[in-house]
């Protein structure tokens, strides 16, 4: 008897119709939605891989400046410390012998030796020359140019609609 009601109210052209509609636009919602997310995280990747080329064309820049050595260095400095905040999340007001043991602690290196050769030109030397000023910014270049972009990872739910969609 029940089954018979249901079917009688589905059978009223008005109520299937609505229906349907209603139905068609949750799927387009759904579709709407999954690509709203991929444009989402396609604009997150080409905003870092943008700010990165971002920081190399600065240190391009502080490279062939006709600035003081002194002034290059305190520009190099900025530029290094805000590819650290934003790639290894330190602070921007950590000294560099603090920044040297933060990368040996996450085995960096080549972030580590950076660090050493600026505390070095910082607080050992009178005052920089333009030499090994340009050979810091080049080092600072080449640890950007070299560094990965690692994407943020996606929630569950965008990483199970991407499998079912390569799937099908």
């Amino acid at each position: 008897m029940r089954w018979y009601a249901l079917l009688s109210v589905l059978s009223n052209e008005k109520i299937s119709f609505l229906l349907g509609f209603v139905i068609f636009a949750i799927v387009i919602a759904v579709i709407l939605t999954i690509i709203e997310f991929r444009m989402k995280h396609k604009q997150k990747k080409s905003q870092e891989i943008s700010s990165k080329t971002i920081e190399l064309r600065k240190i391009k820049e502080i490279i062939h400046s006709t600035k003081s050595p002194h002034e290059k260095l305190n520009e190099i400095n900025i530029v290094a410390k805000n590819f650290f905040h934003q790639n290894f999340h330190i602070s921007q007001k950590e000294s560099y012998s603090e920044l040297i043991e933060e990368f040996k602690k996450i085995k960096k290196p080549e972030l580590a030796n950076f660090s050493q050769l600026m505390f070095n030109t910082y607080y050992f030397q009178d005052e920089p020359d333009n030499a090994r000023v340009n050979q810091l910014a080049a080092h600072l270049f080449t640890i950007i140019k070299n560094q990965k972009v690692v994407p943020p990872k996606s929630p569950f739910l965008i990483r199970k609609t991407r499998r079912t969609l390569q799937v099908s």
